[in-house]
Formats: structure tokens, C-alpha cells, sequence
């Protein structure tokens, strides 16, 4: 079972389901691949890593879907780059007791 699915995604974006989109299904896909390698062996299918794997989704989703891989507000501000490394930080609290602690140190 996967952490995140495109229809997952789709319904967070208030998208209509079940999704047709390939790139929404892209974007579950990378946000699994992100967060898999830090969580242990085998990887932990819970609330709490589900919806650490959504919210990575969605910002992949966003950073993929606005102009210039960075949200514009209302008031025509760009928003922070959220592909860096705090992508994993901002997930880092829901994931914190199913972390592999091996992938601290490399």
C-alpha cells in the first residue's frame, strides 16, 4: 500500500476524483520517494507518515503548478521556494518516531 496516491492528492486540492491526471499521480509518487528513504524498514503505514507523505505532495503539486516553482499570493508576493530542505522539516514532527535513525547520519 502507498503512502500517498494521486485520488489522495486529488481530493486534497479539492480536485474531482478518481483523478485522470498523470501528473498528479507524479507528484504522490515523488513525495513517497522523498519521504521513504527516512523512515524505517519497513517503511511505517500509519496517520501520521500518510499525511506527512500528503503534505510533501501538495508541495510538490504547488512548487510543479506555479509560476516560477513558488506560490504568488494574493497581494502579488511570491511566496518562500518550498523545494529546499525544508521540505522534509516541515513533515519532520509527524514523522519523528518512525524515522530510521540511519539516515541521520549520512
Amino acid at each position: 500500500m502507498a503512502l500517498v496516491t494521486g485520488d489522495d492528492l486529488a481530493t486534497a486540492l479539492g480536485y474531482p476524483t478518481p483523478n485522470v491526471d498523470p501528473s498528479i499521480d507524479a507528484c504522490a509518487t515523488a513525495a513517497e520517494e522523498v519521504l521513504t528513504p527516512l523512515l524505517a524498514s519497513p517503511t511505517p503505514e500509519n496517520d501520521a507518515t500518510r499525511h506527512a507523505a500528503l503534505v510533501i505532495a501538495v508541495d510538490v503539486w504547488q512548487s510543479r503548478t506555479a509560476a516560477g516553482g513558488q506560490p504568488v499570493g494574493l497581494d502579488f508576493q511570491p511566496g518562500p521556494y518550498q523545494m529546499g530542505r525544508s521540505l522534509t522539516t516541515r513533515v519532520a514532527g509527524l514523522i519523528a518516531p518512525y524515522r530510521d535513525t540511519g539516515a541521520l547520519a549520512q
